[in-house]
């Protein structure tokens, strides 16, 4: 099978000047599933990391019930969930399993009730401990944490197992109600795990039932993974900097940069919007005419088909002309 990858390039401009010197170009590289995995579902092991303190009470608490039971209704047999309620203890109210019963399921989230502090580590941590059962290559590992606080001094716990979670290439979906929550804190550990963070107002928390849709959806999307880029650059062209357009704007490290290529982890390629890198680079100085100043390639797995090692590669050709007026026109997208 061929064809799960669409990998475009784009450039700032569709012609660069004759100079005398070296200039500026950015490069941004998108890679998205094709029609040709669009059925495809991967199996889920998904964990709810909830937050239940006093401050959810009401319809925050009602809305954030409703969310879970609809999450748990889009899973089948072939899913694992665990669900994990938090304040400043942790408890954990569906133990990993699959979603052969999406009754008892239900009545273990009804019976969740309001109360207590905020401790989010605990939550976390509990998440991954139930994960870790259902880890498989095969499978989708997502967490989804929900809190409409702040945690009070374990930050630096909370960021610590974030990376951990990235580490296993589990990201966490970290979303934020209301106003009173640490977006610093939110983000950072949505960024160690390789995840997202995103806000949900407090005066309409039925936005969290949209969220939880969502979020299970993309996860069963996932079918593309382990996706690798490595864009090798020609003679006479440099990488300055490089970042992620997807699913934050996040400029990279040095260590994505060398001399001749630049080399990015995508990760899982989850429904129509795939990762994108931008590549700011530094070409020396052409005649006019067409140029080929690079190659990108993306390698990745399709588990649920049983391809492993899969390639696909694109061009980069740019055209340097002596025409200044056609030199000026950029590209807007």
């Amino acid at each position: 099978m061929s064809g799960e990858i669409d990998l475009t390039v784009q450039t700032n401009k569709s012609k660069f000047p004759v100079a005398g010197g070296p200039q500026l170009a950015y490069v941004l590289i998108e890679a998205r599933p094709t029609a040709a995995v669009a059925d495809v579902r991967m199996p889920l092991n998904f964990s709810l990391v909830l937050d239940h303190s006093g401050s959810m009470s009401g319809k925050k608490l009602a809305s954030m019930k409703a969310a879970a039971k609809l999450a748990v209704k889009q899973m089948g047999p072939q899913d694992l969930v665990s669900i994990i309620v938090f304040d400043d203890k942790v408890k954990v109210v569906a133990p990993s399993q699959p979603v052969t019963d999406q009754e008892a399921i239900r009545r273990q989230i009804d019976n969740i009730r309001d109360g207590g502090g905020t401790k989010i580590s605990k939550g976390i941590r509990a998440g991954l401990e139930e994960l870790d059962k259902g880890y498989a290559p095969d499978r989708v590992s997502r967490m989804l944490l929900l809190t409409d606080g702040e945690t009070f001094g374990d930050e630096n716990t909370c960021r610590r197992l974030a990376a951990q979670a990235g580490e296993q290439n589990t990201p966490i979906i970290a979303l934020g109600l209301g106003e009173e929550w640490n977006a610093e804190l939110l983000d950072a550990i949505a960024a160690a795990s390789g995840g997202v963070s995103d806000f949900i107002p407090a005066d309409n928390p039925d936005v969290i039932v949209n969220a939880f849709q969502h979020q299970v959806q993309a996860a069963q999307s996932a079918v593309i993974q382990n996706a690798q880029l490595i864009l090798r650059l020609v003679p006479g062209v440099l990488p300055r900097a490089v970042w992620r357009t997807m699913p934050l704007i996040t400029k990279l490290d040095h260590r994505a940069l060398s001399d001749r290529d630049v080399q990015v982890t995508l990760g899982n390629l989850e429904g129509e919007l795939g990762p994108g890198v931008l590549v700011e680079m530094l070409i020396s100085p052409r005649r006019a005419g067409d140029y080929r100043i690079a190659q990108a390639e993306v390698t990745y797995d399709v588990p649920a088909t049983g391809l492993v090692g899969e390639k696909v590669r694109v061009d980069i050709v740019v055209h340097f002309t002596s025409a200044l007026a056609q030199a000026r026109e950029s590209n807007p997208y």
